[in-house]
């Protein structure tokens, strides 16, 4: 560049010719000047009255120090996407923080989500990280990306090839040598100043990571959580409490305070616990494992006597071990800290951790997309999770298990152990820690990753992905994190703890195998004819849950089967009532018709109500009525009328053909009337888009907060209500109905009172029971009456009650 051109767009700037005899051009403006070495690392200085350069250097280089550009909108998008990629803030405002932007869950489907998954209480948008970092994080953070990034280009010559060949797991170890990530590693400590009496690149004992050099990263950065990694008596450096002799208390700067804790089963103690069948079966592999944990310094074996005598025998614990199988002849040990050894009961943890739910997975599908970005998505797998965490020595003989009844080698875990309830909680914590720093260092580029326990997710949008994916493994691999190659996978549709993301679609659901399970159990349930053991019935009922997190439409009708379960006693059989087998009736046909997969797109927020709606409940019959009353008077909507009659809806009506009892329903009944009326259930034939919420208006205060809880036990409403559901879920709506008092909801009360005055007779919709959309309704209703009547039948017959002979009697 021109030294004029360079002069008007740069306030400092320093070219060589080809030759490497080139002059350097100051600014007028900067009298002073400082010249530094050449290095081969990104360093820091202060820039604010000086003008810096470095020593004479061969071929030809432009260096850029700061620069200023008023008109920033009328660069180039190729060259505002690589000065960006530089480091540099071209849209910088004069303020002292620049404004933070949170994550907003409420504009998705799923409202309620957990916290993020990598520690932090609050989520920012991508341009937002870092707003309210100090001077010192805001230069680090810019050194720490440069360096990073000058490494993965120098090591990996074809960055879209290496990461293609990832994804595709066709690493069986790092895309990076060891000698290449030592090297890395000396620039990274070179870079973190004060050391504070550290070895920063000490890998403490049973651990992968380098926890000094992260501990002072962290603080640099200004992490919330940096000192549990090596200050105070308890850190990932000596070892962390169990959690069994104190409260772990809440972390208020990473988590949210847990108010309910899951109720353990009580059981007599016992410290000294035979292991489950499952880990007879598997004596050998258990060994093996066994002998692997200790090479790894993580378990190490002993006897009942020498562990008594260097721990005493208050604190020993031998807990009992189940095994589960692996496809390679190998065995994964569980730990049972709860049943007699009592470790898990004693253990109280007081901060909540979350996990990643519905919101946040639509937000990270939905967000490139909607920036016009093609994303790069990787799956990655972290060896061992729960055991990269060191627990505190006084604690390890609460860790004690036996690989073989009959031996008298005593097994005692020096790290975290699966099963035992501080085990999540420490692991989460202390890779929290480290995904901060990750996301702190790629800086404000559009990445996302998510975490849950071992499984890491993350998707990269923009021309520099396929390098930022790299960079974003090398910052990974650079702390000491241990990957499982072979696992590592990625694809415009991937699946991340039982949820399946599609970049293509915009959609997310369930995986196929979640979607198999659930349709299965209910055909298994209903040629069992209903007759299910009640523990079964849980399991099943808590994965159903789950698939509601997605598909929220699906939660309205999980009332009925949570109450019967929660009266039911655990490992009794029971024949499901009525209520339970119409529901789950309802949720198979919907299953089987349409797919696990819900659009991510956000929800069009609507303020003012589309309609108004009533019901009149009398002695014979019912009329609904109801206008369209979005921007419009009266006689410029259109609008219903009608009157049902016993004949038409039964289920509205008593022995008596009253049907006041039903209001509620006759109201739930209007207000899908005035949706078929005025065009609201029109099927999308494309997948699903739930993105339009209609609003409206009724003087029936409880359905107003059955569609916020949506879910209803009451008959003849939840039989309204799941057709209400059905009908908006094809439609792709959500709806919110507002109460308004009687007086405010005049006109469509007259409706009801068939009094038209107020409306034009031209803009009448024709409208006939036959015509609304209650086909399901319809279906529900026969079965229940079908059931009635096969229960009459039933109940009609003589029993016969043959004499059993002796060897047929039920064993005691």
């Amino acid at each position: 560049f021109p030294a004029e051109l360079c002069d008007f767009i740069a306030s400092a700037i320093a070219a060589v010719a080809p030759s490497g005899k080139g002059g350097s051009h100051t600014p007028a403006c900067m009298d002073k000047s400082l010249v530094h070495p050449v290095v081969s690392v990104p360093f820091i200085f202060e820039a604010r009255d000086r003008y810096h350069c470095t020593e004479a250097w061969e071929g030809h280089r432009l260096v850029m120090v700061a620069f200023t550009v008023p008109e920033c909108e009328k660069l180039d998008k190729d060259d505002a996407a690589f000065v960006v990629d530089l480091g540099f803030h071209i849209n910088g405002k004069a303020a002292d923080v620049d404004p933070a932007i949170p994550f907003r869950p409420e504009l998705w489907q799923q409202r309620n989500s957990g916290q993020c998954q990598l520690g932090g209480k609050r989520r920012w948008t991508p341009s937002a990280r870092g707003a309210r970092l100090g001077e010192t994080a805001r230069r680090f953070a810019p050194a720490m990306h440069t360096l990073v990034k000058s490494f993965v280009l120098r090591v990996i010559p074809d960055a879209e090839r290496s990461a293609m060949e990832l994804v595709l797991g066709r690493y069986t170890s790092s895309p990076f040598s060891e000698k290449d990530m030592s090297q890395l590693r000396q620039q990274w400590v070179s870079l973190l100043g004060d050391s504070q009496g550290f070895d920063l690149l000490e890998v403490p004992e049973r651990q992968p990571f380098f926890l000094p050099a992260l501990a002072r990263t962290a603080e640099l950065l200004e992490d919330p959580d940096w000192e549990i990694v090596t200050q105070g008596n308890d850190n990932f450096c000596t070892g962390v409490p169990l959690g069994c002799e104190e409260v772990l208390p809440q972390v208020p700067q990473v988590f949210d305070f847990k108010y309910k804790s899951r109720t353990l089963d009580e059981s007599e103690y016992d410290w000294d616990r035979s292991n489950y069948q499952s880990a007879r079966d598997f004596e050998a592999p258990l060994h093996e494992k066994f002998r692997e944990e200790e090479r790894l310094g993580r378990m190490f074996p002993t006897t009942l006597g020498a562990l008594k005598e260097q721990f005493g025998s208050e604190r020993i614990r031998i807990a009992s071990l189940g095994a589960i199988g692996k496809p390679d002849g190998g065995a994964r040990p569980i730990h049972d800290a709860t049943h007699g050894v009592q470790v898990n009961n004693a253990i109280k943890i007081e901060s909540q951790q979350a996990v990643p739910g519905p919101a946040d997975l639509s937000y990270v599908v939905e967000e490139p997309i909607r920036r016009g970005e093609v994303p790069f998505c990787v799956s990655a797998d972290v060896t061992a999770a729960h055991r990269l965490s060191k627990v505190r020595e006084q604690d390890w003989p609460y860790l004690a298990c036996r690989a073989d009844d009959s031996s008298p080698t005593i097994w005692v875990n020096t790290v975290g152990t699966f099963g035992v309830s501080s085990a999540s909680f420490w692991w989460s914590r202390l890779f929290g820690i480290i995904g901060r720093v990750v996301t702190r260092c790629l800086l404000q580029i559009l990445f996302f990753h998510l975490v849950f326990v071992d499984d890491l997710r993350a998707n990269f949008s923009g021309r520099n992905r396929y390098v930022h994916t790299l960079m974003w493994l090398a910052l990974f691999e650079m702390i000491g994190t241990p990957f499982s190659y072979k696992k590592f996978k990625g694809g415009f549709r991937v699946q991340f703890i039982g949820y399946e993301l599609d970049y293509k679609s915009r959609t997310m659901g369930i995986s196929a195998s979640r979607e198999k399970y659930v349709i299965e159990w209910i055909q298994n349930a209903r040629r069992q004819k209903f007759v299910v053991l009640t523990r079964d019935f849980a399991e099943f009922l808590g994965r159903l849950g789950f698939v509601a997190r997605t598909l929220h439409w699906l939660k309205p009708h999980l009332g009925p089967l949570y109450a019967w379960s929660a009266a039911t006693a655990k490992g009794t059989a029971a024949t499901l009532p009525l209520t339970v087998i119409l529901t789950l009736e309802y949720i198979s046909k919907i299953l089987q018709r349409e797919n696990f997969h819900i659009s991510v797109r956000r929800v069009q927020l609507q303020s003012e109500p589309s309609f108004h709606t009533d019901a009149k409940c009398a002695d014979g019959f019912v009329v609904i009525g109801g206008w369209d009353s979005l921007g419009k008077s009266p006689k410029e909507a259109r609008w219903f009328s009608l009157k049902i009659y016993p004949t038409d809806a039964p289920y509205l009506f008593d022995a008596k053909q009253k049907s006041q009892w039903a209001s509620a329903s006759a109201e739930l009944l209007g207000t899908l009337a005035a949706l078929h009326c005025f065009g609201h259930l029109k099927p999308l034939s494309a997948p699903r888009r739930l993105f339009v919420n209609v609003v409206a208006a009724t003087d029936n205060r409880g359905n107003e907060a059955l569609r916020k809880k949506l879910s209803t036990t009451k008959w003849p409403l939840m039989l309204v209500n799941m057709q209400l559901s059905d009908l908006i879920m094809q439609a792709g709506l959500t709806l919110s109905l507002r109460w308004k008092p009687r007086d405010e909801n005049a006109l469509a009360d007259s409706l009801t009172n068939e009094v038209f005055s107020s409306f034009s007779e031209n803009l009448r919709v024709p409208l006939s029971f036959s015509d609304l959309p209650l086909r399901m309704l319809s279906d529900l209703w026969e079965t229940k009456c079908q059931f009635e009547a096969a229960r009459a039948k039933a109940r009609a017959e003589p029993v016969s009650l043959r004499k059993r002979r002796r060897k047929e009697k039920t064993p005691w």
